[in-house]
């Protein structure tokens, strides 16, 4: 199923392959062509009328769409007509509902068809035909593997997910615990694989079009603001695909009240089960002041200020068939320096602080059946974590004259 502008064309000899339905969606003359048919039963549940829309979606199918006779001609077959007005291509959530629709409206018309249709054939007759036949493929059994669009390293790596047996052979379910587990990685973009029997081995061959994304990313912005908000920011990625999978990311920003560095990197393993490390670090130091400024300094001095600093290790993999686990430590300082009254001299006084050492094990089990990321009406979302914080210390300063209670911790 592809579609311009919505769904990516399949390659083939350099020739872009799009939907066929965009040039005949009832396609009657070459199937008779190609199979020739003892009978045809259709189901048209498009109409040759098309109405003006709004929609840019509707308007783009409207003039790439060829006109197409929803017909079968009498004397080959019959037909079932159905009219969806509200029903566009892409209503995949409906697919259900106007199933049952057809198949209600299928019933309704058995007579009908059996007059037409008299020759009748026994389950029991189907199901040793499917029988036979299945028995007589190849079983799908894959050995040799070619990867095209990526260099020897990526190549390397892409082979190593798909574990073979002592045999050196791996099956299509292996493939596609190997094709799920490759595209989680964001650098791989795309992956069209392609099976093809081998006469001589007796066995097929795997063939897999890569498609990868760029490798170095740079996202630039900020805010312009009439009070001391103002702020710039500068986000750099960098993903690599060679004996590890890595996705390398780091943030930037600075302003007049806000400071902060974020680095993140995550490395995917290659294990037969999918796992992956992920190390990320934040430092910010925040500031709360007052200013009636338009991009000129007339601060008063700083009355409260906010540092943070936070390092984290975890290490994820599947749990169960549905779930993710995560293990996990971590350590973060968060330090509050302030001063708790105006009254005093602000050239020689110094703040208050405290400062909380926070130290951190983590186990999280995380469930995800929501239908849609934003706005989900179906499904839950369950998450289950555990975590230990300790350490709080306060030390006075020159507005504190009580030195009996200089420190003190919690956990």
């Amino acid at each position: 199923m592809t579609f311009p502008f919505i769904f990516n064309p399949l390659w083939k000899d350099s020739v872009p392959l799009f939907d066929g339905g965009i040039y005949d969606n009832f396609p009657v003359t070459p199937m008779v062509e190609a199979f020739h048919p003892d009978f045809i039963f259709g189901s048209a549940v498009a109409g040759t009328e098309v109405k003006p829309s709004e929609n840019p979606y509707n308007q783009l199918e409207t003039m790439i769409m060829q006109k197409t006779d929803y017909e079968v001609p009498k004397e080959e077959g019959m037909m079932i007509k159905f009219s969806f007005p509200n029903v566009s291509l892409l209503d995949f959530q409906r697919a259900d509902e106007l199933m049952e629709i057809g198949y209600k409206r299928t019933l309704s018309l058995i007579d009908s068809i059996k007059q037409r249709v008299p020759r009748e054939i026994t389950v029991a007759e189907v199901n040793e035909r499917r029988k036979e036949y299945k028995e007589s493929l190849p079983p799908l059994i894959f050995q040799n593997i070619y990867v095209t669009g990526v260099n020897d390293a990526q190549k390397r790596y892409i082979e190593a997910q798909l574990h073979r047996d002592i045999n050196g052979e791996f099956s299509m379910e292996e493939f596609k615990l190997a094709y799920f587990k490759m595209l989680t990685y964001s650098k791989i973009r795309e992956i069209m694989p392609h099976a093809v029997y081998n006469q001589k081995e007796k066995k097929f061959d795997l063939y897999l079009d890569v498609k990868m994304k760029e490798e170095i990313s740079v996202g630039f912005g900020g805010n312009i603001s009439s009070h001391q908000a103002n702020q710039l920011f500068l986000g750099l990625g960098y993903q690599t695909l060679s004996q590890f999978a890595t996705d390398l990311n780091a943030n930037f920003q600075v302003g007049n009240s806000f400071d902060g560095v974020l680095l993140n990197s995550r490395f995917y393993l290659q294990t037969r089960i999918p796992t992956y490390i992920n190390v990320d670090g934040v430092f910010s130091n925040k500031k709360y002041q007052q200013s009636q400024s338009l991009f000129y300094e007339d601060m008063v001095p700083t009355f409260i200020k906010q540092r943070e600093l936070y390092v984290r290790a975890k290490l994820g993999f599947p749990f169960l068939n549905r779930a993710k686990a995560e293990i996990g430590a971590a350590y973060g300082r968060l330090t509050d320096h302030y001063l708790q009254t105006t009254n005093i001299s602000l050239n020689t006084s110094y703040f208050d602080k405290n400062t909380y050492d926070l130290f951190v094990g983590t186990l999280n089990i995380e469930r995800n059946s929501l239908d849609t990321k934003q706005y989900a009406i179906e499904g839950c979302m369950q998450y289950l974590t555990a975590q230990y914080v300790t350490g709080k210390k306060y030390r006075p300063a020159t507005t504190y004259t009580d030195n009996s209670f200089r420190e003190e911790t919690h956990s």
